[in-house]
């Protein structure tokens, strides 16, 4: 719950918000966000424009969970002439053309030609919408892209010092040392990783006790080391490609509809 101090702070700027979001976010943009993960990115630009001694008070998730209960105010809400009706309804991109069908998620009319651009979730969208849809997951891809590479990177790290002190240990013929260190450093990296990837805040989330919770997050990296640890520098690898490639066609997409 806010304190009413925080809450009153909000409302007092609750209309420079609502002008701050109709300048850097489009509205058609937090109607196509699908979860509360995807309206935060795009709730974050419009908290860094917020006067210094407000963000002094009102911290970024405070905000941003604010505004989440209170979407239906940043969110117009789409009003289709006559409920859908077509009759009548003109093309929202072409005034000279009769609609053959609706924006699947702001109501304004299609044309023909418009119609045929693309759909998304099995609705047909006009070309703001499919562009607000498109950045909307180009930048969750970022985000995703972000975490895959930092997790990768500590992996990486900590299975090359663990390499490094093994073949160390057994050049001076200590080879169960060498293990035991290479063990060691892969079961922190696995460890550390478990909090950049999520995996650790699932356990938490998950059912079972707090204590078998607490065993799996701190002895099962240690334990499960040489299993996981080579597996999971693939497996981030291959989604670090993955999402490097689900962007490049995001940014395409995006250039192709503004080519439109």
């Amino acid at each position: 719950m806010l304190n009413q101090q925080v809450e009153k702070t909000i409302e007092q700027y609750w209309p420079e918000v609502q002008k701050l979001i109709q300048e850097k976010v489009a509205p058609s943009a937090l109607a196509a966000a699908k979860d509360d993960k995807a309206m935060g990115l795009l709730l974050t630009p419009v908290y860094q424009m917020l006067p210094l001694p407000v963000r002094m008070v009102i911290k970024k998730d405070v905000f941003i969970g604010f505004c989440l209960q209170h979407r239906d105010r940043l969110i117009p809400a789409a009003t289709p002439a006559e409920g859908n009706k077509i009759s009548g309804l003109k093309c929202c991109a072409h005034n000279d053309r009769n609609a053959i069908a609706v924006c699947g998620k702001c109501g304004l009319g299609l044309c023909k030609e418009c119609h045929e651009i693309g759909a998304y979730d099995d609705k047909h969208l006009c070309k703001q919408c499919l562009i607000s849809v498109v950045r909307v997951e180009y930048m969750m891809e970022e985000d995703d892209l972000k975490k895959f590479r930092k997790t990768l990177r500590i992996l990486v790290v900590f299975a090359s010092i663990g390499l490094f002190l093994f073949f160390l240990s057994a050049i001076g013929r200590h080879v169960g040392l060498g293990i035991g260190l290479m063990w060691f450093f892969w079961g922190i990296g696995d460890f550390v990783s478990s909090f950049t990837s999520g995996l650790a805040k699932t356990i938490m989330s998950g059912s079972g006790s707090f204590g078998s919770k607490m065993g799996a997050i701190f002895l099962g990296p240690f334990i499960l080391a040489p299993i996981f640890v080579p597996k999971d520098i693939i497996g981030y690898f291959s989604n670090v490609r993955k999402t490097e490639k689900s962007i490049a066609e995001y940014k395409e997409m995006m250039l192709e509809l503004d080519r439109l």
